[in-house]
């Protein structure tokens, strides 16, 4: 687990975690936000009542304790260690092996990723790339990976350094950080990637007191937008429609089956009470000229 002391440290170099990110392998994130984590004072995020973090946090003394009893390596923990070279690339090992040129990665994986990302034996590829980073950043010849699989079966993955990936790990953090967070350009934007629209607000945070002229590709695009919300609007109507139909005809049943062995199940849910903490956010509207 990050103290917060390592946590500032990251926002002054390009980290492990980082890489995927730079090289398309994230889905949970875009270079923008990357961008804006490492050039603004946004304040963390608070992942505190997140379980999957929680537990992953808590298993890992657990898990580094394991993988020495299976392989008779004693673990050392790691601070966070820059290149030599190349001071803005960092790394922050989960451990590193006593006596040897090697390094240890600790991840915990639930039933869903295992399934649909630890497909063959095959490790994510940000994994993957985290890993060769490290290795880079040390100067290291192999690194483990152990892995907990839904709380009950730990793997261990063995790699070796492949020096091909150094050049595309250095040529892709030198590339971010001295064309982007240096001179503090953001990068261009991935508008497909779901995340997009959160990352633009923080971008543009604030409201100025002043007025551009429309192009008519911004035009085309106020256009789509307001076309897509009625298709939206028409869609949650036949959804509140045809979940009217569908809760007459049960009743006050449980479960209802069809002919294909499908199932219609209904069940009746507590909502804990909470509170909305105050917020400052950006809204987007338009209005058409009269």
């Amino acid at each position: 687990m990050l103290t917060d002391e390592q946590r500032i440290l990251r926002q002054s170099g390009i980290g492990g975690s980082d890489v995927g990110v730079l090289l398309g392998y994230n889905k949970y994130s875009t270079p923008l936000d990357l961008y804006l984590k490492k050039t603004t004072a946004l304040q963390p995020e608070d992942l505190s009542d997140n379980e999957s973090i929680y537990w992953g946090n808590s298993f890992e003394p657990n898990i580094a304790r394991r993988y020495q009893e299976l392989t008779g390596h004693v673990v050392l923990a790691s601070d966070t260690c820059r290149h030599p070279t190349y001071p803005f690339i960092l790394a922050t090992p989960d451990g590193l092996i006593e006596g040897m040129k090697k390094g240890l990665e600790i991840k915990t994986v639930g039933k869903r990723a295992r399934a649909s990302q630890w497909i063959d034996n095959k490790i994510p590829k940000s994994y993957f790339m985290q890993i060769q980073h490290c290795m880079f950043v040390l100067d290291y010849d192999e690194w483990d990976l152990a892995a907990l699989f839904e709380g009950q079966e730990l793997k261990i993955y063995n790699f070796k350094r492949d020096k091909a990936f150094d050049q595309i790990i250095l040529d892709a953090c030198s590339k971010f950080w001295n064309e982007h967070v240096v001179p503090l350009i953001p990068p261009p934007i991935d508008f497909d990637s779901h995340f997009a629209l959160d990352a633009v607000r923080k971008l543009y945070n604030k409201v100025d007191p002043t007025q551009i002229e429309l192009d008519d590709e911004t035009v085309n695009w106020i256009k789509i937008w307001k076309e897509a919300k009625q298709q939206v609007k028409k869609h949650e109507a036949a959804v509140r429609v045809a979940q009217t139909h569908l809760l007459d005809k049960m009743g006050n049943n449980n479960t209802g089956i069809d002919s294909k062995g499908g199932m219609l199940i209904r069940k009746e849910i507590n909502a804990k009470e909470y509170t909305v903490e105050p917020k400052t956010y950006i809204t987007l509207t338009y209005k058409g000229k009269k």
